[in-house]
Order: structure tokens, then C-alpha cells, then sequence
């Protein structure tokens, strides 16, 4: 059995070639053997975000930073996976300690994201910028700053932000989708239709294309497409219409 060092490289050097079941079963095993081992914990949170598992990254990079608190990419990380939780305020004060350094992308872009989730849209516009200052083709600061100025009703830059962010990523599904929502409340929905199938090709089940491209259909006229589209709300907002059950507990269509 290797020890915890020998365990944590190998599970490396899975991760690097892409076999993160194997890297996780091997720093699990380091972990059993050594279980406060910084790099091992965050290696285990990077494991459990890049599968799908962000409540159970913060709780492990958490840990990690309390044992290692000035590891840049783990701090990073973890306020990606408070992010994803939901966490918005505390992924915000965790990259506080990041944004003095002005060419450090990641930290403003993750801070925007942060606060654009607490509806605080003029910082988040703020540090988008910051990461356009540095990296002027960053297709998601480019979309997320488009998506602060449509909240800030600033629709006109809005949506050459986010004309810019699919110039600079063509395959960024998000951003055809965004910018069918904003044609949309440009009252331009024939658009706004085009854009939201553009989404769709990219990415075919990214709810948020269809919804809105149904709202699109609706308001332009085309109930027909826009309610069965609109049906999409349904996985866009998933917690505001749970899934009703038969007599005999199975999920209805």
C-alpha cells in the first residue's frame, strides 16, 4: 500500500490524463492515512467540483485553507465552489484577499460573478472590467459584463457586450442564450428565436436557451412553439415546480 505522498502522486498524475475516478479513489486513500494534508484535500475539492459535486469541494477546500491559507489556485477554487453552492457573499470575501493584485483575472472575474449573484451590479461590472483591462477578448467577463448592464438597463451595451463575448467564443452556448434574452426585451423576439436555437445546437439541453427562446415564440405571436418551448421552465427553474407523482410514487412527464 503506498504512503500518503506516494498515493497523492499518483492520483496526480490520474488527474493530469483525464482518469479522475482513479484520482479520486487514490487521494481518498491519502486522506485515510494522512487526513489533514492540505494538497490532498484541495486535489479531493478540484476532484468533487469537476465532478459535479460543489457543496462537498467547499466543505474539503475549507478545510485546506484553514491548514494552508495562502495557496492562490486552492483559494480560487474554493470560492468557485461557493459560487456554485450558492454562496455568493463568502466567495466574495474569499477573493477579497486576491483583487489588490490587478492583473490576477481569475480573482476579479470570480469576485464579479459573486456579486452579480447578490445583485450588487455596478462592482461586478467593476471587476469584469478589471479582467477586460487585462484580457480585452475574455468571452466571459465579456458576457457576464453584458449580463450587469442588462440589470442595470444599460441594454445598448448589453448587448455589444455580449455580441463581443460570442465574436470572441462562438461555441458559448450561455452567450446566444443571453443574447436571445436580451434581444427579447429589446422587442426584436425573431431575433431573439434565431439566437435561442443558436444555443441550442451548441448545447441541447441547456434550459435556459429553450425558455427563452419560448418567451421569444409567445411574444412574437407563435403560442404554438412558445408553450411547448416554455415547458422548459420547468428544468430552468426546477425548484419552483416539483415534479408531481402518481398514485404509486412515479415522477409524472
Amino acid at each position: 500500500m503506498p504512503n500518503a505522498i506516494e498515493a497523492l502522486l499518483l492520483a496526480i498524475d490520474h488527474q493530469r490524463a483525464g482518469r479522475l475516478s482513479e484520482a479520486e479513489v487514490l487521494v481518498r486513500t491519502a486522506l485515510l492515512i494522512e487526513p489533514e494534508q492540505p494538497s490532498a484535500l484541495y486535489l479531493l475539492g478540484t476532484l468533487t467540483l469537476a465532478t459535479g459535486r460543489p457543496a462537498e469541494a467547499a466543505a474539503l477546500l475549507t478545510r485546506a485553507e484553514l491548514l494552508r491559507p495562502h495557496h492562490r489556485d486552492q483559494t480560487l477554487t474554493l470560492a468557485r465552489a461557493l459560487i456554485a453552492t450558492g454562496h455568493a457573499a463568502e466567495a466574495l470575501d474569499v477573493c477579497s484577499g486576491l483583487t489588490a493584485d490587478p492583473s490576477l483575472t481569475e480573482a476579479h472575474f470570480l469576485a464579479g460573478c459573486a456579486a452579480n449573484a447578490l445583485g450588487r451590479h455596478a462592482e461586478a461590472a467593476q471587476a469584469f472590467r478589471q479582467v477586460l483591462a487585462v484580457t480585452p477578448h475574455h468571452a466571459p467577463a465579456l458576457l457576464n459584463l453584458g449580463n450587469a448592464c442588462v440589470d442595470a438597463d444599460d441594454l445598448d451595451n448589453a448587448e455589444a457586450y455580449t455580441r463581443a463575448a460570442i465574436a470572441n467564443a462562438p461555441g458559448l452556448a450561455e452567450a446566444h442564450a443571453s443574447l436571445g434574452h436580451l434581444l427579447t426585451v429589446k422587442g426584436r423576439p425573431l431575433e431573439a428565436i434565431a439566437s435561442c436555437w443558436e444555443a441550442a445546437k451548441l448545447e441541447p439541453d441547456l434550459a435556459q436557451a429553450h425558455w427563452n427562446r419560448g418567451v421569444a415564440h409567445l411574444l412574437a405571436g407563435q403560442f404554438a412553439e412558445g408553450w411547448d418551448a416554455y415547458e422548459w421552465r420547468k428544468r430552468r427553474y426546477p425548484r419552483c415546480y416539483p415534479r408531481c407523482r402518481d398514485r404509486n410514487g412515479r415522477a409524472k412527464r
